[in-house]
């Protein structure tokens, strides 16, 4: 008997006991190799709570913190199905989705309250990232602490899934950092321009006044950001026109420059590129175009990192690690990209110099496995050929 002709209950057994074997770094590479089984795996790392244990090592984070509808996926599951002991977060999607449903006159609809708790999610998920495995693997959440109240909640998930005539309802005449995040970010990250430029004439600020500068990934810290990452061009196209555009905003720009390369929005990319070169000294452009490369590497983005390269970027730029373009490229475990960056000349060999063009900065650091072996430890035969033919290439050419 063939796998695909098993009862369906029994086919998702199977698929469940063999996620919890394989744990969540070998379920998620066969939902990217195996299309045919994708969904049934992704099904059973949620439902099994395999996803969970993503907060054991940085490099599983990596594997989720870019795909917030993953997240809402597991949120979703703990919503419907967790009844005793609820998180306060979990109870606070029930209780928002409940408010919206009186709001829209639908708590009679199942359907509809099932819509309005997968919107609530879907926006959490976004907000708080790969955090919300951090937090719902605790007993007790930390108090939720947000401007507003239920409303401002609601106001927020009102603007993300764009019902304008609701966010008028509910609209104060602010923009208020609600648990899920403020309602002019919700409605730029999911590109209702509508709603945005509704709420950017009632107020709300083109920039998130409490951000702090930091290394880590998180599309709440800029709506900017999130819309270029989410490739939302019409919003970006806002918030770069006056008089939205200011100058606390510089930061953001940047910002939005590293998240568009790592969604791999070109034509975002070449817009927000074409405004920081237009705005920059010379020396934050070089930095700016050269990380927007680093971003593209790490994401695995090939089609971001041509278009860094086109504007100039340095194929010998390292992280802060330091690692390669090639280094990082292999250990995302894109065939293309590291085809790209191998014809653009990126030298094979692991780097152990902190190298930014942009200051001249260099330091002496440890040295990481090169491209190779991590193609080879992680996994990615069409990696691992390509560099050991460029290998043989270069050795002849000696």
């Amino acid at each position: 008997m063939q796998l695909l002709d098993l009862p369906l209950e029994v086919f998702r057994v199977i698929v469940a006991c063999t996620v919890r074997k394989l744990g969540l770094g070998q379920s998620i590479k066969v939902c990217l190799v195996c299309r045919l089984f994708a969904d049934a795996f992704l099904d059973a790392i949620i439902t099994t709570r395999v996803i969970e244990d993503v907060n054991e090592s940085h490099s599983k984070m990596i594997k989720i913190q870019y795909h917030h509808n993953v997240i809402a996926r597991y949120l979703h599951h703990r919503t419907s199905t967790d009844q005793s002991d609820v998180h306060p977060w979990i109870a606070t999607i029930r209780d928002t989705s409940q408010m919206l449903a009186q709001y829209t006159k639908s708590e009679h609809d199942p359907a509809k309250i099932e819509l309005l708790e997968r919107s609530a999610c879907s926006c959490l998920a976004a907000n708080k990232g790969e955090t919300v495995f951090k937090e719902l693997n605790r007993q007790w959440g930390y108090p939720i602490l947000s401007e507003g109240g239920i409303e401002a909640n609601c106001l927020t998930v009102a603007a993300w899934m764009g019902d304008m005539d609701l966010v008028k309802l509910l609209h104060k005449g602010s923009d208020p950092l609600a648990f899920f995040g403020r309602p002019s970010w919700a409605a730029a990250t999911q590109g209702h321009r509508d709603v945005l430029q509704f709420c950017l004439d009632e107020g709300a600020l083109p920039y998130e006044p409490t951000y702090k500068s930091g290394p880590n990934f998180a599309l709440h810290r800029s709506p900017l950001a999130a819309a270029a990452f989410m490739g939302r061009e019409t919003i970006v196209e806002l918030y770069l026109q006056q008089p939205h555009y200011r100058s606390e905003m510089r930061g953001d720009g940047d910002l939005a420059v590293f998240f568009a390369a790592q969604g791999n929005q070109v034509n975002t990319l070449k817009m927000l590129l074409d405004h920081v070169k237009a705005k920059a000294a010379p020396q934050d452009w070089l930095s700016t175009v050269d990380w927007a490369l680093i971003c593209s590497c790490r994401r695995g983005a090939s089609a971001s990192a041509k278009i860094a390269l086109d504007y100039g970027a340095d194929i010998n730029e390292t992280d802060r690690s330091p690692r390669s373009c090639l280094q990082l490229a292999a250990i995302s475990g894109s065939a293309p990209l590291v085809k790209l960056l191998l014809d653009a000349g990126a030298p094979l060999e692991a780097v152990d110099t902190l190298r930014k063009r942009s200051s001249g900065r260099t330091l002496q650091m440890r040295r990481y496995r090169d491209a190779l072996f991590e193609a080879k430890r992680r996994g990615h035969p069409q990696i691992v050929q390509l560099i050991e033919e460029r290998q043989q290439v270069l050795a002849a050419g000696t």
